[in-house]
């Protein structure tokens, strides 16, 4: 089975792979530092997109007026599946900078749901911050492309 004669070089030989798994493991643990944001922080902003096409397709396509309104219809929607009400941090907040997100309440940037930008991260990582757009698609942009985005009028389609 293995090259390793010895028991300590076994013993070794057993645990060099569940090392450098760990190692890996660990190496995840810096939430944005060099790398993509991790899967929770996408799944985070992406239901705030969500929440806000719900709110959309129950208000004839008219936007949340602001954050009281929109978690009150939130809560609403919980209540009538039986779930508690939301935790408002845990919701706006951004697990990769600690900061409450920044939503678009009212606002269109673009006619294009994919080009609409509903929530972005305040402060971000590293000069970079996570954004997603109305289809609940989310990316991390530097903050000249954040600022384009936000002043992006082009018709649906272009």
């Amino acid at each position: 089975m293995s090259d390793c004669k010895c028991p300590t070089a076994a013993a070794a030989c057993r645990l060099t792979p569940w090392i450098w798994v760990a190692s890996l493991a660990l190496a995840g643990c810096g939430e944005g530092r060099d790398g993509p944001p991790s899967v929770e922080s996408q799944i985070a902003i992406e239901n705030v997109a969500k929440w806000y096409q719900l709110y959309r397709a129950d208000n004839t396509g008219k936007q949340p007026a602001d954050e009281d309104a929109f978690l009150s219809f939130i809560n609403s929607k919980l209540v009538e599946r039986g779930q508690k009400p939301v935790d408002r941090k845990k919701l706006l907040t951004s697990p990769r900078d600690g900061e409450p997100y920044v939503v678009r309440y009212g606002k269109v940037n673009s006619r294009d749901q994919n080009g609409n930008l509903v929530a972005y991260e305040q402060k971000g990582v590293n000069g970079t911050k996570l954004i997603v757009s109305e289809l609940a698609r989310s990316r991390v942009v530097d903050e000249p492309e954040l600022q384009s985005l936000l002043t992006d009028k082009r018709p649906h389609g272009n």
